[in-house]
């Protein structure tokens, strides 16, 4: 998994909260119901990261969807978020991002 970047985990190990969301629903929507800020100056300060588990205690950063991105407008199916995850396959775990290099 050499393509996923790190993440600090070491400091601060994630706390995840479990929920489900309709598949239809836009990143952009889930972002809104996630409760990350909306910042109308700069639309795509905030999103979301997928972050990968990698065992061990160990997570890395996958994508980042950022708020009024073309991404995010996209539904969860359509992003490969879909019904059977956490059953089937690997589940999505997902972290409100913020963009800091602004």
């Amino acid at each position: 998994m050499d393509k996923f970047m790190p993440l600090d985990t070491a400091t601060r190990l994630p706390k995840w909260e479990p929920r489900l969301f309709p598949t239809g629903l836009t990143v952009a929507e889930l972002i809104e119901r996630l409760g990350a800020p909306t910042d109308n100056a700069n639309p795509t300060r905030y999103g979301l990261m997928e972050v990968h588990e990698l065992g061990e205690g160990r997570w890395a950063a996958g994508q980042v969807v950022l708020q009024g991105s073309e991404q995010a407008g996209k539904t969860l199916r359509e992003m490969g978020w879909l019904e059977t995850r956490g059953w089937e396959a690997k589940p999505v775990w997902l972290k409100i991002h913020e963009e800091r290099d602004m």
